[in-house]
């Protein structure tokens, strides 16, 4: 685990999804976690869609998601 200071945390986690193991990295300081398009679509994972929500990424950039 490695700290983020009063932030929160970013936590490295395994996981087996499909018979494959996968490194997912989550920030507890975040409000929101994603997963992309392409890893849900490689695996057949079925997805319950929301709203869009405008989110600011580590480069200052502000995205919409999907």
């Amino acid at each position: 685990m490695t700290s983020l200071g009063d932030k929160g945390e970013l936590i490295k986690i395994s996981a087996r999804v499909n018979e494959e193991e996968y490194s997912f990295l989550v920030d507890t300081g975040a409000t929101h976690n994603f997963v992309s398009k392409q890893f849900v679509c490689d695996n057949g994972l079925q997805v319950e869609t929301g709203q869009k929500v405008k989110v600011k990424v580590a480069n200052g950039d502000s995205v919409i998601t999907n």
